[in-house]
């Protein structure tokens, strides 16, 4: 079983992919850059949580 935090994070995760596609259709690199940005983001997000959540 998925813990509600892990659960949360694949939401989340889709919500970025799908705004950042959007983006990247409509920017071209720039899109790409942001949405690496957020990416980063999401990662450090998931492995702080793990870290505090076990």
């Amino acid at each position: 079983m998925y813990s509600i935090v892990e659960i949360y994070i694949f939401v989340l995760a889709e919500i970025v992919y799908a705004r950042y596609t959007i983006l990247i259709h409509k920017l071209g690199n720039m899109g790409i850059v942001a949405g690496a940005i957020e990416c980063g983001q999401l990662y450090i997000y998931t492995v702080f949580f793990r870290g505090a959540g076990r």
